[in-house]
């Protein structure tokens, strides 16, 4: 079940559309201040959800811009969220949060286009900064088809 929705002004897509963020975690409170640094830095929709496999019925019906997945999410780690969301839909953006060394982050989840490694308890700056990314991703490709 999503257990929240929190809707913010300012920030979209090139085309218009408000970026909508799905956070996966069985503990909200350690998205507390990431969540609230993207209210107020945008206009977005972010959407909660508690484990890997209510992500995943909620993405099979209705993609996000973004899925930011907690380590554990009770049902399935984050990596394995990933790993089954690239199957489900590759063109989903999917950022982790890992408290693995960056360089080992990187050696598992090598394929998987992970956007970003996210720190346990993620801070108001990684927010900044994983919006930022998008919305350069985002730029690109609007880039690219309007060439």
């Amino acid at each position: 079940m999503i257990t929240k929705l929190i809707t913010c002004k300012g920030m979209s897509r090139k085309d218009g559309a408000m970026l909508k963020l799905l956070i996966i975690t069985p503990d909200a409170s350690g998205f507390a201040d990431f969540a609230r640094e993207l209210t107020e830095t945008g206009r977005l929709e972010i959407f909660w959800a508690e484990t890997g496999a209510q992500a995943l019925a909620m993405l099979a019906g209705a993609p996000v811009d973004l899925a930011v997945a907690d380590e554990s999410l009770g049902d399935m780690t984050g990596l394995a969220f990933a790993e089954k969301l690239v199957s489900l839909n590759p063109m989903i953006n999917c950022a982790l949060v890992s408290s693995r060394p960056a360089d080992e982050f990187h050696e598992i989840s090598e394929g998987l286009g992970i956007l970003a490694q996210l720190t346990p308890n993620p801070d108001p700056k990684q927010a900044i900064d994983l919006i930022r990314h998008l919305e350069n991703i985002f730029s690109l490709s609007s880039n690219i088809k309007d060439r």
